[in-house]
């Protein structure tokens, strides 16, 4: 025998709690591009080179805004941080993009409104000979 009423479907989540679920996963999976470049002023090299022997490290933070969509993406000149550091050539380069507890809550509040996004590179250089 069919009935007139619709079986009723019961759910674990409030509406309101599904809404900000959707919202943190918005600002959570914002899309941001940084490019990391050289000019060429400078030899940058990936692999290991044996006379670069003194490491160095840099962080900076890149900031974009609404989810990423401004700016478009940011570029980091290797070759500049490297020539900043006191350094003729790097060599063995890595890059590490990342974003702090801190960094994070900032973007879930804000709505995705402000995405920092922080960054290390990390790489041996070849200081430049004193004559």
């Amino acid at each position: 025998m069919i009935s007139g009423h619709a079986p009723q479907i019961t759910c674990r989540f409030s509406y309101r709690q599904f809404i900000w679920l959707n919202v943190v996963a918005f600002c959570i999976t914002s899309c941001t591009t940084t490019h990391y470049r050289s000019r060429g002023q400078l030899p940058i090299l990936v692999g290991v080179k044996e006379e670069h022997s003194a490491i160095f490290s840099h962080e900076g933070q890149n900031s974009f805004f609404l989810w990423g969509l401004l700016p478009q993406n940011h570029v980091v000149w290797i070759d500049e941080e490297v020539s900043q550091m006191g350094f003729v050539s790097g060599a063995n380069i890595s890059v590490e993009e990342y974003q702090t507890g801190l960094n994070l809550l900032k973007t879930i509040l804000t709505l995705g409104m402000y995405i920092p996004k922080n960054y290390r590179i990390t790489a041996y250089g070849l200081k430049a000979q004193n004559d």
